[in-house]
């Protein structure tokens, strides 16, 4: 039967289309996928160059190798910083970041062992202060750390026998020094400070002479040059042993020898 016409088809059955949703059109289905790749691509193109001018900045001679500006001068301090002493110098500098104050001290002194040895707590029969003072000198002086303990010993016994550790006594302080070696003084059969026997080692005039090294080369002359000050009284002792080394206090039949004392003295 041509289309158009009545009547069925015998034996068939009239197949009818019912109405749906109306779905798209296949071509759709390759436009989506095509937008989406592109916006991937503009993104990763976009990622790119920003990385690669970023690199340029990185490693751009210029920049590399200009220094950030720095302006330095004078500005006003804040009244917590106006206090500092008048030895320390006041640096001041401004940044782009801020502002940053650097306070410049004078460097450290270098050490006085001059100074150091003289003020020293000094005490009748406390012999720790002179014994620091004995160390001090001595490597002053050129001695080697062996001479320096090996002598130790002896010069401790003899210091505390003759002055009680006192560098400004004079004429056996020993037992009779106040215990801030305030007396200097003995008196005796000659009257107070009559003696010449001065300072730690209780140094004595024969060994002062003019033509003495303690008087010649360090011009140590007499008992009040011996006690002009611990460094001074400390000289005269280590330079009586470096001349005699124990002889000065170990003569005939003396105390010292009597005691043993003498035998702290090496070789």
């Amino acid at each position: 039967m041509r289309p158009g016409e009545g009547g069925t088809l015998r034996g068939k059955k009239e197949v009818r289309m019912r109405p749906g949703p109306n779905y798209p059109s296949p071509g759709w289905l390759f436009v989506v996928p095509g937008i989406g790749a592109l916006i991937v691509v503009v993104i990763f193109a976009v990622a790119f160059a920003r990385d690669d001018s970023s690199s340029q900045i990185l490693t751009s001679p210029s920049a590399a190798t200009t220094p950030p500006t720095v302006w330095s001068g004078a500005m006003n301090l804040p009244p917590e910083l106006t206090t500092i002493t008048a030895a320390a110098e006041t640096t001041t500098t401004a940044t782009r970041s801020g502002q940053q104050i650097q306070l410049t001290e004078p460097p450290p002194r270098p050490f006085d062992p001059v100074a150091y040895v003289n003020s020293l707590a000094y005490c009748h029969a406390c012999m720790d202060p002179a014994m620091e003072a004995y160390r001090m000198v001595a490597a002053h002086r050129g001695w080697s750390e062996q001479q320096v303990e090996s002598r130790s010993a002896f010069v401790r016994i003899i210091m505390a026998t003759e002055s009680g550790g006192c560098p400004n006594v004079r004429r056996w302080g020993y037992g009779s020094v106040g215990q801030d070696c305030r007396t200097l003084c003995m008196g005796g059969r000659k009257g107070e400070c009559a003696y010449d026997d001065a300072g730690f080692g209780q140094v004595t005039q024969i060994l002062r002479t003019p033509t003495s090294p303690l008087c010649a080369i360090e011009g140590i002359c007499s008992a009040e040059a011996t006690v002009a000050s611990p460094w001074a009284s400390m000289t005269a002792f280590l330079r009586v042993l470096e001349d005699g080394g124990n002889r000065p206090y170990c003569y005939l039949n003396n105390f010292h020898v009597r005691d043993g004392h003498c035998r702290l003295w090496p070789g």
